[in-house]
């Protein structure tokens, strides 16, 4: 189980298995990226957003938009996962970073190493994550 504190307001981690590990996390809601990790997890007490995609393909810009859309949305803290807490989850923690935390490119991906060594979006998330946080307006 991995679980990593990006922003006072935003976690990353692995697929949660049990209702339990939500519900216990210090989390208040829970966007799914990934779309094999469904079913098992939910806990009444905690909103759960399902926009899973699978991994190593560009989602498109609106995906970002949607996962952007889904964090301003949700009570706070959220926990945004995929299934390892490594490709799919940073590439939409990127999203959130740029879009919300007003930061660069650069700087979210410094910070998002400097916080979770082992983050490393699919080059094909990469590359749709990097036009998407481009054609941001400034």
């Amino acid at each position: 189980m991995l679980r990593v504190r990006v922003t006072a307001q935003l976690w990353q981690g692995s697929w949660p298995r049990t209702a339990d590990e939500v519900a216990e996390g210090p989390w208040h809601s829970v966007i799914n990226v990934c779309a094999e990790c469904v079913g098992g997890y939910e806990h009444p007490a905690v909103p759960v957003w399902h926009h899973g995609i699978p991994d190593g393909q560009d989602p498109g810009p609106a995906w970002f938009d949607a996962v952007v859309a889904a964090y301003d949305a949700l009570p706070k803290p959220v926990l945004i996962h995929c299934g390892q807490g490594i490709s799919r989850s940073s590439a939409a923690v990127l999203a959130v970073l740029v879009a919300r935390e007003h930061m660069t490119p650069d700087a979210a991906w410094t910070w998002l190493q400097r916080v979770h060594p082992l983050a490393a979006p699919h080059a094909a998330l990469w590359t749709a994550w990097q036009a998407w946080a481009a054609a941001r307006p400034t």
